[in-house]
């Protein structure tokens, strides 16, 4: 008597939805442009400010993240309409964060991972997650001749900015950037691969932004990456593992949902 082969359970891979990220970039930038200047004018104090705009500035590298990998608008010109503008205002250029991060999809873990400075152990180790909008710079050897020219007229804006208006430059946009630079380092990058990996990656794995997920599947925008794992969740076998933080990492339970 033979068993009945057990096929493998699969979840419908749904299409991508290129559109939904552009929309909300946009007025994300508008509330922070609009704080900014409420700070400028006198309106706000520079910590109100700085409330305000620090998780703005870390939806906006979410949405600019979308754009590296082309899902943040269908069209080519609204996907590098945020991915230069949301680039820009990390003071790194888009084409040259791109390609950096191209090569750490490339490369996660390896010894070549152009991030591993956010998580690479040593006495610096704060410094460069706090800085790491500006470590992409390392990535500039490899860059052409129009990337080095962009990444020096980059600079060279953002020096001027700071000799021009010092405490507007500093309070009003460069201390919440960077506030958000350091928060989507952290939990990014640092905590997916730091000493506690498994246990954020089987307990709180949303806060990493899916990062498993996003890696087997990048083609998918950050809207689309939580809803899928909420339905791989419902219909997933390992759904009691998963609730029970035990055992298996969300991302290798959605691959093997999927192979």
């Amino acid at each position: 008597m033979t068993s009945a082969a057990v096929s493998p359970v699969k979840i419908e891979r749904p299409p991508i939805r290129r559109g939904l990220t552009f929309w909300l970039f946009l007025p994300t930038v508008v509330l922070a442009v609009t704080s900014f200047v409420a700070f400028c004018s006198g309106a706000i104090p520079w910590w109100l400010n700085w409330a305000l705009t620090s998780p703005l500035y870390y939806f906006l590298i979410i949405c600019s993240h979308d754009a590296l990998h082309c899902s943040a608008h269908r069209t080519r010109f609204g996907n590098h309409a945020v991915g230069w503008l949301g680039t820009k205002l990390f003071c790194v250029p888009y084409s040259m964060v791109r390609r950096a991060h191209l090569s750490h999809h490339n490369s996660d873990g390896a010894p070549d991972d152009i991030e591993q400075f956010a998580y690479n152990p040593g006495p610096t180790l704060p410094l460069r997650i706090l800085f790491g909008n500006w470590m992409y710079y390392l990535h500039l050897p490899k860059c052409n001749w129009k990337e080095r020219i962009q990444a020096a007229t980059t600079v060279a804006v953002t020096i001027a900015l700071f000799v021009v208006w010092p405490r507007e430059a500093l309070l009003g946009w460069f201390l919440p950037m960077q506030t958000g630079v350091c928060y989507i380092m952290i939990t990014t990058i640092w905590i997916p691969h730091g000493p506690y990996s498994k246990w954020w990656m089987n307990h709180l794995p949303f806060i990493t932004g899916y990062h498993e997920d996003h890696h087997a599947q990048p083609a998918y925008p950050f809207h689309q990456i939580a809803q899928r794992k909420v339905q791989a969740y419902a219909r997933s076998p390992f759904r009691k593992v998963l609730a029970a933080g035990r055992g298996v990492t969300t991302g290798r339970a959605a691959r093997q949902l999927e192979e």
